[in-house]
């Protein structure tokens, strides 16, 4: 298979998990919100993972800098002055925020849920939203090449049980300590997905992906341990508190899994080019749903109409996800065409 077809579905697995992630932050409930927060976000670290390759510190620094901390800190100042905005200026559809500081403190401390157990005990820290993952990536990717460096020299089964051995260390620390402190710059979060990078790093070693019965009867066993963990309870990856942990972390990396293969299948099937085109914006994508969910009220101004209207509470929620999910992409679509956008988003 080429490595066009091969980039293909992953762009399409990326496209598909950011619309996830719109829903997940529009309307869910239940078993669906669940099984959605299980796959979302966790699976662009096991994206991630798969196709990181040995790197030097520097170079993985440097390289983040350009596609993690420059869309973080381009998105976190545009919600800054809008809300500024907002604060000196009422504009009906727009959030008001109490202090023209909140969303600065909330950029600086990179979390993503507001929280007192910070460092500074007792203030309370905002969330940043959805671009926290951009902070715990860069610095997930960091960790993750300093334990490449450390394995180096091992086997390839020798190297995979040091990365299990250590990614299973690593969220027993986190699960642990995060009950007590969220620490700054979402780096809970990047202790955390080590274990993603690691189930990544063996669907990769072990060509899990290769389309053979006996993935794909592991792909379902992946999507059943996905849907048996979002029976049980929540998992918020961004703060590392689960429910029953184990669990969840066995049902991400499952659902994950389940996503990259089907979309595997699916690409020797059908065509799939501008779902794929959605993929490589989805930095875009994620900005502009996290400045209209930071700033605009426009669901809810739209959940009010739709409940005048008589209808249920489900179907508003679902029309509001289809909503929420067009506008962001029609937006990304048009903002791509900018060229100062996709420098900004390292859209190449």
């Amino acid at each position: 298979m080429s490595s066009r077809k091969r980039i293909e579905w992953i762009d399409c697995v990326r496209a598909v998990s950011m619309m996830l992630i719109i829903v997940g932050h529009t309307y869910t409930a239940g078993f669906w919100q669940h099984l959605i927060y299980a796959i979302n976000v966790p699976i662009f670290f096991v994206l991630s993972g798969y196709l990181t390759r040995r790197k030097t510190i520097v170079r993985t620094a440097k390289a983040g800098i350009r596609t993690l901390l420059v869309p973080y800190g381009v998105t976190a100042l545009i919600i800054f002055l809008l809300s500024l905005i907002s604060l000196h200026r009422h504009v009906p559809g727009m959030i008001t925020t109490d202090h023209w500081y909140h969303y600065l403190i909330a950029a600086l401390y990179g979390i993503g849920t507001p929280s007192n157990q910070t460092i500074f005990r007792g203030i309370m820290i905002p969330a940043i939203g959805a671009v926290w993952f951009l902070l715990a990536m860069y610095f997930g990717n960091i960790i993750y090449q300093l334990l490449r460096k450390v394995t180096d020299t091992l086997s390839r089964n020798k190297e995979t049980s040091v990365l299990v051995g250590v990614s299973i260390v690593l969220a027993v620390i986190v699960f642990a300590v995060s009950s007590f402190i969220q620490l700054p710059w979402s780096l809970g979060p990047a202790l955390l997905s080590i274990s993603f990078y690691t189930a990544g790093h063996i669907i990769r070693e072990y060509h899990l992906m290769d389309l053979s019965i006996r993935n794909s009867v592991l792909a379902v066993i992946g999507l059943v341990l996905c849907c048996w963990s979002a029976l049980k309870g929540d998992f918020w990856f961004n703060t590392g508190y689960a429910d029953n942990p184990v669990l969840k972390m066995v049902g991400a990396i499952g659902g994950s899994y389940f996503l990259m293969y089907l979309f595997k299948v699916l690409e020797t099937r059908v065509s799939m080019h501008r779902l794929a085109m959605l993929g490589r914006l989805a930095l875009i994508t994620l900005a502009f749903h996290l400045v209209c969910l930071s700033v605009f009220t426009d669901t809810v101004i739209l959940g009010n109409h739709l409940a005048a209207l008589g209808l249920s509470f489900n179907s508003i929620g679902i029309i509001q996800d289809i909503y929420r999910v067009l506008l962001c992409e029609i937006a990304t679509v048009i903002l791509a065409r900018f060229k100062i956008v996709r420098k900004l988003f390292a859209i190449r």
